[in-house]
């Protein structure tokens, strides 16, 4: 792959900013000329979602097609820290545009125009919008099967799943049967970033206490001004698009299982397509990296 990677980045956006963290992290790097988002697809049935993102990518003028899982609902409404985002942040037009595509479409879409090994995939969440994309059959954006894109134009995965070498973790554990698919199917290596890298590394509190943006009010909201959050979705996009100092090594090549339980296993193999990361930097650089990209 040569320049700056192209992004097709999965989201969880509905209980917790990490994610309005790692999606301006991106911004960042895209207007910064390291990176480029393709496009963006939401992975719960958040009915907000789509919305909070777009309200985000607007106000960072980060343009990118946003995708969801097809259909919403209101199964986590109760808790959906994005409907804060959107009610408050949101323009009415784009309130009132037409219902998103889904996102496996939206991706099949961006791959569709995208040159071979050009473009990294970052998983934030769940994986049901990935498996729906290898399941997607040929159409008129292009005659490959979803799988046959995945493949020629996907350089690297990078996702933010499991504990490491062995743990339970919620985006492996909330449906194993598709996080299985997801393991087995994916037709690229992937980089994996666990539970245990960004628990201990607290960013965003200099944003929520400066800043009236989207990004500042995000984190003041959910955190409280001066806290601070664990920062796994954050980090997960800078292992994607390494910084310019190192912060990662990976480990030796095997094989990410997961049981019917939900707990993750890390087999080492050298024909194995799975890494996971290792922090190589402290806590607080790690920290100083994420922040640096939230305004």
């Amino acid at each position: 792959m040569n320049g700056a990677p192209l992004l097709l980045i999965e989201t969880d956006v509905y209980s917790d900013v990490d994610d309005i963290g790692a999606l301006a992290v991106a911004c960042a790097l895209s207007a910064a000329g390291r990176a480029k988002i393709l496009s963006i697809g939401v992975n719960t049935p958040s009915r907000f979602g789509p919305l909070a993102v777009r309200a985000l990518l607007d106000e960072l003028a980060c343009d990118a097609p946003i995708g969801d899982l097809g259909w919403r609902d209101d199964s986590v409404y109760s808790h959906d820290f994005a409907r804060f985002v959107a009610e408050t942040f949101a323009h009415a037009d784009r309130a009132e545009s037409a219902e998103p595509e889904p996102a496996w479409r939206v991706h099949r879409r961006a791959l569709a125009g995208a040159a071979s090994e050009s473009v990294t995939a970052i998983s934030l969440g769940l994986f049901d919008n990935f498996v729906a994309l290898l399941d997607s059959p040929p159409d008129e954006l292009s005659p490959l099967t979803g799988r046959e894109l995945v493949h020629d134009r996907v350089h690297r995965t990078v996702a933010m799943a499991g504990t490491f070498p062995t743990g339970t973790e919620f985006n492996m554990a909330y449906s194993p049967a598709l996080s299985a698919r997801f393991l087995d199917e994916w037709p690229t290596p992937i980089d994996f970033l666990g539970y245990e890298v960004g628990v201990s590394v607290i960013s965003g509190r200099h944003v929520s206490q400066q800043s009236t943006s989207v990004v500042g009010a995000s984190y003041r909201h959910f955190t409280g001004a001066g806290r601070g959050r664990e920062s796994w979705d954050p980090l997960t996009v800078l292992l994607a698009v390494p910084p310019l100092q190192p912060m990662f090594r990976l480990s030796a090549a095997g094989r990410v299982s997961v049981s019917a339980t939900g707990a993750n296993a890390f087999d080492a193999d050298p024909h194995g397509r799975h890494r996971y990361a290792i922090a190589t930097a402290d806590d607080e650089t790690l920290a100083r990296a994420v922040d640096s990209h939230l305004k």
